[in-house]
């Protein structure tokens, strides 16, 4: 879960900066990493906010995640299994 920040309106609305600890984003580079195995190829993130629109109470997609902090992490991850870089 990520923290929020409520707004002058009680919303949570705001997130740290940065979105996520460096632990968190290795464990979900871990867990992207283990579900693409499990699948038999890679699995690619969605955002899914925009399915969201007008669903009453709907929800956002967390926010400051850096794909490009994740993706080194997923790099690092599969370097250190001794990938030969084919992937899952």
């Amino acid at each position: 879960m990520q923290p929020r920040v409520l707004n002058n309106k009680g919303i949570d609305e705001f997130a740290p900066d940065p979105g996520f600890t460096t632990p968190q984003v290795e464990r979900l580079a871990l867990l992207n990493v283990c579900a693409s195995v499990r699948a038999g190829g890679w699995l690619v993130p969605a955002y899914h906010c925009v399915l969201d629109e007008g669903i009453k109470d709907g929800h956002d997609d967390p926010q400051k995640f850096s794909l490009d902090d994740w993706s080194k992490a997923i790099g690092t991850l599969v370097g250190k299994l001794g990938s030969s870089g084919g992937g899952p």
